[in-house]
Protein backbone atom coordinates (compact mmCIF):
# COMPACT_ATOMS: atom_id res chain seq x y z
CA UNK A 1 0.00 0.00 0.00
CA UNK A 2 1.34 3.39 -0.91
CA UNK A 3 2.26 5.42 2.14
CA UNK A 4 0.62 8.83 2.31
CA UNK A 5 2.17 11.72 4.19
CA UNK A 6 -0.25 14.28 5.61
CA UNK A 7 0.90 17.82 6.28
CA UNK A 8 -1.10 20.36 8.27
CA UNK A 9 -0.24 23.93 7.41
CA UNK A 10 -1.74 27.19 8.57
CA UNK A 11 -2.67 29.14 5.46
CA UNK A 12 -4.80 32.24 5.88
CA UNK A 13 -6.90 33.84 3.19
CA UNK A 14 -5.18 37.06 2.23
CA UNK A 15 -6.79 40.20 0.88
CA UNK A 16 -7.96 40.32 -2.70
CA UNK A 17 -5.36 42.95 -3.47
CA UNK A 18 -2.56 40.82 -2.07
CA UNK A 19 -3.80 37.78 -3.93
CA UNK A 20 -3.75 39.76 -7.13
CA UNK A 21 -0.06 40.45 -6.55
CA UNK A 22 1.01 36.98 -5.43
CA UNK A 23 -1.39 34.12 -4.90
CA UNK A 24 1.35 32.15 -3.13
CA UNK A 25 1.77 34.75 -0.39
CA UNK A 26 0.30 33.64 2.93
CA UNK A 27 0.35 34.86 6.51
CA UNK A 28 2.98 33.29 8.73
CA UNK A 29 0.75 33.73 11.78
CA UNK A 30 -2.48 31.94 10.97
CA UNK A 31 -3.68 28.89 9.18
CA UNK A 32 -6.25 27.06 7.26
CA UNK A 33 -5.38 24.49 4.68
CA UNK A 34 -5.41 20.74 5.07
CA UNK A 35 -3.10 19.26 2.50
CA UNK A 36 -1.58 15.92 1.68
CA UNK A 37 0.71 14.69 -1.03
CA UNK A 38 -1.58 12.70 -3.35
CA UNK A 39 -4.42 13.90 -5.53
CA UNK A 40 -8.17 13.45 -5.54
CA UNK A 41 -9.72 9.99 -5.81
CA UNK A 42 -13.20 9.00 -6.89
CA UNK A 43 -16.08 9.81 -4.53
CA UNK A 44 -19.52 8.58 -5.63
CA UNK A 45 -22.54 10.76 -4.99
CA UNK A 46 -26.32 10.57 -5.51
CA UNK A 47 -28.47 13.68 -5.89
CA UNK A 48 -31.83 13.89 -4.08
CA UNK A 49 -34.54 12.64 -6.42
CA UNK A 50 -37.33 14.73 -4.91
CA UNK A 51 -35.61 18.12 -5.10
CA UNK A 52 -34.51 20.51 -7.84
CA UNK A 53 -30.81 21.31 -8.15
CA UNK A 54 -30.42 25.07 -7.77
CA UNK A 55 -26.63 25.10 -7.60
CA UNK A 56 -23.91 22.50 -7.38
CA UNK A 57 -20.15 22.39 -7.91
CA UNK A 58 -20.04 18.73 -6.93
CA UNK A 59 -18.52 16.52 -9.59
CA UNK A 60 -19.93 13.48 -11.32
CA UNK A 61 -21.85 10.62 -9.77
CA UNK A 62 -18.57 8.73 -9.65
CA UNK A 63 -16.32 11.54 -8.43
CA UNK A 64 -18.06 14.22 -6.37
CA UNK A 65 -15.32 16.03 -4.41
CA UNK A 66 -11.72 15.86 -3.26
CA UNK A 67 -11.86 14.17 0.14
CA UNK A 68 -8.12 14.66 0.67
CA UNK A 69 -8.08 18.47 0.90
CA UNK A 70 -10.11 21.29 2.42
CA UNK A 71 -10.22 24.63 4.19
CA UNK A 72 -10.66 24.65 7.93
CA UNK A 73 -13.83 26.11 9.47
CA UNK A 74 -12.93 27.40 12.95
CA UNK A 75 -14.78 28.81 15.90
CA UNK A 76 -13.05 31.72 17.69
CA UNK A 77 -12.00 29.47 20.59
CA UNK A 78 -10.59 26.59 18.56
CA UNK A 79 -7.03 25.53 19.22
CA UNK A 80 -5.88 27.77 16.36
CA UNK A 81 -6.82 30.82 18.40
CA UNK A 82 -8.97 32.55 15.81
CA UNK A 83 -12.18 32.29 13.88
CA UNK A 84 -12.24 31.23 10.26
CA UNK A 85 -15.49 31.11 8.30
CA UNK A 86 -15.62 30.41 4.58
CA UNK A 87 -18.26 31.24 1.97
CA UNK A 88 -18.60 30.90 -1.77
CA UNK A 89 -21.03 32.55 -4.16
CA UNK A 90 -23.66 31.13 -6.46
CA UNK A 91 -26.23 32.66 -8.79
CA UNK A 92 -29.51 30.85 -9.59
CA UNK A 93 -30.44 30.69 -13.27
CA UNK A 94 -34.17 30.62 -12.38
CA UNK A 95 -36.37 31.73 -9.50
CA UNK A 96 -36.29 28.98 -6.89
CA UNK A 97 -37.06 28.23 -3.25
CA UNK A 98 -34.10 26.67 -1.45
CA UNK A 99 -34.80 24.03 1.21
CA UNK A 100 -31.57 22.06 1.51
CA UNK A 101 -27.82 22.72 1.67
CA UNK A 102 -25.29 19.96 1.07
CA UNK A 103 -21.57 20.34 1.73
CA UNK A 104 -18.51 18.09 1.87
CA UNK A 105 -18.10 19.15 5.48
CA UNK A 106 -16.45 17.19 8.31
CA UNK A 107 -15.24 17.53 11.89
CA UNK A 108 -11.47 18.05 12.11
CA UNK A 109 -10.14 16.56 15.35
CA UNK A 110 -6.76 18.28 15.06
CA UNK A 111 -8.18 21.73 15.72
CA UNK A 112 -10.55 21.57 18.65
CA UNK A 113 -13.17 19.65 20.57
CA UNK A 114 -16.27 21.40 19.21
CA UNK A 115 -18.34 19.74 16.50
CA UNK A 116 -21.21 22.13 15.79
CA UNK A 117 -21.43 24.14 12.56
CA UNK A 118 -23.90 26.35 10.74
CA UNK A 119 -24.79 25.78 7.09
CA UNK A 120 -26.29 28.98 5.72
CA UNK A 121 -27.43 30.87 2.64
CA UNK A 122 -26.45 34.52 2.80
CA UNK A 123 -27.35 37.57 0.76
CA UNK A 124 -24.68 39.45 -1.18
CA UNK A 125 -23.30 42.81 -0.08
CA UNK A 126 -21.05 44.29 -2.77
CA UNK A 127 -19.25 41.05 -3.51
CA UNK A 128 -19.10 39.51 -0.03
CA UNK A 129 -21.70 37.84 2.20
CA UNK A 130 -24.20 40.30 3.67
CA UNK A 131 -26.79 38.76 5.99
CA UNK A 132 -27.76 35.15 6.59
CA UNK A 133 -31.15 34.55 4.96
CA UNK A 134 -31.63 31.10 6.46
CA UNK A 135 -29.46 28.34 7.82
CA UNK A 136 -29.32 25.41 10.20
CA UNK A 137 -26.89 23.98 12.72
CA UNK A 138 -25.51 20.49 12.31
CA UNK A 139 -23.75 18.69 15.16
CA UNK A 140 -21.57 15.60 15.35
CA UNK A 141 -20.24 15.61 11.81
CA UNK A 142 -18.14 12.56 10.86
CA UNK A 143 -14.42 13.01 11.44
CA UNK A 144 -12.26 14.09 8.51
CA UNK A 145 -9.52 11.54 7.84
CA UNK A 146 -8.40 12.33 4.30
CA UNK A 147 -9.06 8.70 3.46
CA UNK A 148 -11.56 7.00 1.18
CA UNK A 149 -13.81 6.31 4.18
CA UNK A 150 -14.83 9.96 3.97
CA UNK A 151 -16.45 9.34 0.62
CA UNK A 152 -20.12 9.71 -0.17
CA UNK A 153 -20.79 11.75 2.93
CA UNK A 154 -21.89 15.22 2.02
CA UNK A 155 -23.53 16.59 5.13
CA UNK A 156 -27.09 17.70 4.40
CA UNK A 157 -29.21 20.20 6.30
CA UNK A 158 -32.80 21.27 5.79
CA UNK A 159 -33.43 25.00 6.03
CA UNK A 160 -36.56 27.10 6.09
CA UNK A 161 -37.94 27.76 2.60
CA UNK A 162 -35.79 30.56 1.18
CA UNK A 163 -36.80 32.36 -2.01
CA UNK A 164 -33.94 32.97 -4.41
CA UNK A 165 -34.15 35.27 -7.42
CA UNK A 166 -32.87 34.49 -10.89
CA UNK A 167 -29.61 36.29 -11.66
CA UNK A 168 -29.00 37.40 -8.07
CA UNK A 169 -25.81 36.38 -6.30
CA UNK A 170 -26.03 34.54 -2.97
CA UNK A 171 -23.50 32.77 -0.75
CA UNK A 172 -23.18 29.34 0.81
CA UNK A 173 -21.39 29.88 4.11
CA UNK A 174 -19.93 27.50 6.68
CA UNK A 175 -19.79 29.30 10.02
CA UNK A 176 -20.05 28.74 13.78
CA UNK A 177 -22.27 30.32 16.41
CA UNK A 178 -22.38 30.45 20.21
CA UNK A 179 -22.81 26.68 20.29
CA UNK A 180 -19.65 26.09 18.28
CA UNK A 181 -17.02 28.48 19.59
CA UNK A 182 -14.48 25.65 19.96
CA UNK A 183 -15.45 23.88 16.74
CA UNK A 184 -12.97 22.86 14.09
CA UNK A 185 -14.09 21.44 10.76
CA UNK A 186 -12.81 20.67 7.28
CA UNK A 187 -14.76 21.73 4.19
CA UNK A 188 -13.41 19.65 1.31
CA UNK A 189 -12.42 21.01 -2.08
CA UNK A 190 -14.07 20.49 -5.43
CA UNK A 191 -12.72 17.88 -7.81
CA UNK A 192 -9.52 19.16 -9.38
CA UNK A 193 -8.98 21.75 -6.63
CA UNK A 194 -9.92 24.56 -8.99
CA UNK A 195 -9.91 28.16 -7.77
CA UNK A 196 -12.53 30.86 -7.88
CA UNK A 197 -14.15 33.67 -5.87
CA UNK A 198 -14.70 33.00 -2.17
CA UNK A 199 -14.86 34.99 1.05
CA UNK A 200 -13.39 34.51 4.51
CA UNK A 201 -14.21 35.98 7.89
CA UNK A 202 -11.63 35.91 10.66
CA UNK A 203 -13.75 37.82 13.15
CA UNK A 204 -13.67 41.31 11.68
CA UNK A 205 -15.96 40.93 8.68
CA UNK A 206 -15.97 39.22 5.31
CA UNK A 207 -13.17 39.67 2.79
CA UNK A 208 -13.39 38.60 -0.83
CA UNK A 209 -10.58 36.40 -2.18
CA UNK A 210 -9.77 34.03 -5.00
CA UNK A 211 -8.98 30.60 -3.57
CA UNK A 212 -9.59 26.88 -3.98
CA UNK A 213 -13.33 26.24 -4.11
CA UNK A 214 -15.23 24.10 -1.61
CA UNK A 215 -17.68 21.38 -2.60
CA UNK A 216 -21.34 22.20 -1.96
CA UNK A 217 -24.82 22.24 -3.45
CA UNK A 218 -28.21 23.88 -2.90
CA UNK A 219 -31.49 22.12 -3.61
CA UNK A 220 -35.11 23.13 -3.37
CA UNK A 221 -38.25 23.57 -5.43
CA UNK A 222 -39.14 25.39 -8.63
Amino acid sequence: MKKVLFVLSLVVFVSAALCAQDTATVSARTSSEIHQTVGSQAVPYAEPAALVKIFSNLGSKKDAFDYTNGWLILGPDSSYGEQQWIAEPFTPTKNHTATQIRAAMFYYSGGGTGNDFNFGIWSDASGVPGKELNGADKKNLPTWTGQSGDCCKTQNVTIKATKLKKGTQYWIAMTTDSNGTTSSGAWDYVVGDTSGPEASNHGSGWTGVNETLNAAAVYGTK
